[in-house]
């Protein structure tokens, strides 16, 4: 166990003029910074002499073990330096250090998670080196960090939009396509939050090529998580009316509703979301209500997740505006789901829901007016006795 008298005795070695000595002591420090009980003695005992080395050192080894302590306890206590942050952007510009790029890479990553961060890249406009280093770098780590960071930055309409006029989605659509799983599907969340955060991004989607079918290559993977994240750029994509008319016309109908593996937990929003846009379309509709989806459905709506609601009374409303989908909606039970839904705390959950209901009440209706008109036809033209006359006459 290592007591905070160590700490202190490590700090107080820290001179400004002995470079090997000093890299050795930082070192030591970023380790027992990993335990978060000791970081807080770090700060408390060494933030100013840390800080002060780091404004003088030309040392990378010496900058990026101050710089990873000191991100640790920012990412932890949520106590944001930007001249931290800032000192790595410029590490990140301006280096020749590649020894020690992973390192400054995950902190990044870290810190990330913190809102403030991602208005330092866009200000420092650093989205062209996150790019040029997923095009150069070769280390699995420093790609999937990158990638990870533009997922959350994916998120931010500007920061989206620098990525995209950096060439970053073009790079993006490569990995996604060529590279290990990991990476690919990496790459493909930070796509689907791209396109989430521009708006009318359909021309864009049509100017890379083959961008539709390598969508609709990726629907025959095995690869549970490779799987959602292609459903979710669906998802995204087809809220452009021509390109949902361009994948529809390509049969994504068929192989969205022939998917396997539909129980798993990481497919059903992705899924729902795809259907729930898919659906936009009135000759998808129909597609769309065959047994097997209905029944996925169903199962959906019975695990009572509040985040599925949205989409899934969505496209089933879709499909209730198919007579012949209300017939199978009932045979399969979903009314009774979609009942409990009328009250939901969202309007247009309760409205999708109701309209839903409506639609297969008044089919349901009809089917038994029909019904009650035959009784009536029947009951005043007596079948059987004509049959029995025209047996009797034939004989």
């Amino acid at each position: 166990m290592i007591d905070t008298n160590i700490i202190i005795s490590l700090i107080n070695l820290i001179n400004l003029t002995n470079i090997e000595f000093n890299r050795v002591i930082c070192e030591s420090l970023y380790y027992l910074s990993l335990d978060l009980n000791l970081l807080q003695s770090i700060y408390q005992y060494g933030f100013k002499k840390l800080k002060k080395l780091l404004e003088h050192t030309k040392d990378p080894s010496i900058f990026c073990s101050i710089i990873n302590i000191l991100a640790e306890f920012i990412h932890n206590n949520e106590n944001i330096s930007n001249d931290i942050i800032l000192n790595m952007i410029n590490f990140l510009k301006n280096s020749s250090y590649f020894l020690y790029l992973s390192r400054i890479i995950k902190s990044l990553r870290e810190l990330t998670k913190i809102p403030q961060t991602i208005e330092l890249f866009k200000q420092e406009e650093i989205f062209s080196q996150f790019i040029l280093c997923l095009k150069n770098e070769n280390n699995l780590d420093i790609k999937l960090n990158i990638l990870f960071i533009l997922q959350k930055c994916g998120k931010d309409n500007e920061a989206s939009k620098m990525i995209i006029d950096n060439d970053g989605l073009q790079e993006l659509w490569t990995l996604f396509k060529l590279a290990s799983s990991s990476i690919k599907i990496a790459a493909g969340w930070a796509i689907r939050n791209c396109l989430a955060s521009v708006e009318n991004h359909g021309e864009l989607i049509r100017s890379f090529d083959g961008v539709f079918y390598l969508i609709l290559n990726m629907l025959s993977t095995e690869n549970i998580d490779v799987l959602a994240v292609t459903l979710a750029i669906i998802a995204e994509i087809v809220k452009d009316e021509y390109n949902l008319k361009i994948l529809t016309d390509l049969g994504i109908v068929l192989k969205i509703s022939q998917l396997n593996y539909l129980d798993y937990a990481q497919l059903r929003k992705p899924f729902c979301d795809a259907l729930a846009n898919l659906s936009d379309l009135p000759k998808n509709q129909e597609q769309l209500g065959n047994r097997r989806v209905v029944i996925a459905l169903k199962h959906y709506l019975q695990e009572q997740d509040p985040e599925l609601y949205k989409p899934l009374t969505k496209v089933i409303y879709d499909l209730s505006r198919v007579p012949s989908n209300c017939g199978i909606l009932h045979e399969v039970g979903i009314a009774p789901n979609l009942l409990k839904l009328i009250g939901d705390d969202d309007l247009i959950v309760q409205e999708k829901a109701a309209n839903a209901i409506r639609n297969m009440r008044r089919l349901q209706n009809m089917n038994r007016e029909i019904e009650q008109t035959f009784v009536k036809i029947v009951s005043q033209n007596p079948i059987q006795k004509t049959t029995d006359k025209r047996v009797k006459c034939f004989f």
